[in-house]
């Protein structure tokens, strides 16, 4: 079993909420990691993140990382968060391709995302 070990970040009672979803082209994704998350595919490259619980007080989110069974597949995507909306708990994803369009993962990519909420004000 993996011991757990305090937080070290910088702003006190900081949580992480980790996210692995593998694409599905133009329907939801299959999503591997992430309890308490549902994650469903809005439209072309929009992925939605939805808490079954209010997280907290959103902080803030890392840069979701991009992982192919074949790199160049998404060599030179990117992703882009939306605005947090406490009232419904959710936060948008957006991907794009190396053509700075919005695309869809595919069943051969994977999105990791951290989500950072705390339980106080920051």
């Amino acid at each position: 079993m993996a011991e757990v070990y305090p937080s070290r970040d910088n702003v006190p009672e900081a949580q992480h909420y980790l996210i692995r979803i593998r694409g599905a082209g133009a329907a939801n994704p299959t999503k591997e990691l992430g309890p308490g998350v549902t994650v469903t595919w809005v439209s072309t490259g929009r992925y939605r993140f939805t808490f079954s619980e209010a997280p907290g007080v959103f902080v803030g989110a890392t840069k979701a990382g991009l992982q192919a069974t074949t790199p160049n597949d998404v060599d030179l995507w990117d992703t882009v968060f939306g605005s947090y909306d406490a009232t419904n708990r959710r936060i948008d994803v957006f991907v794009y391709s190396a053509a700075n369009t919005l695309a869809d993962l595919t069943s051969t990519n994977w999105m990791f995302v951290d989500l950072i909420f705390k339980a106080t004000a920051v």
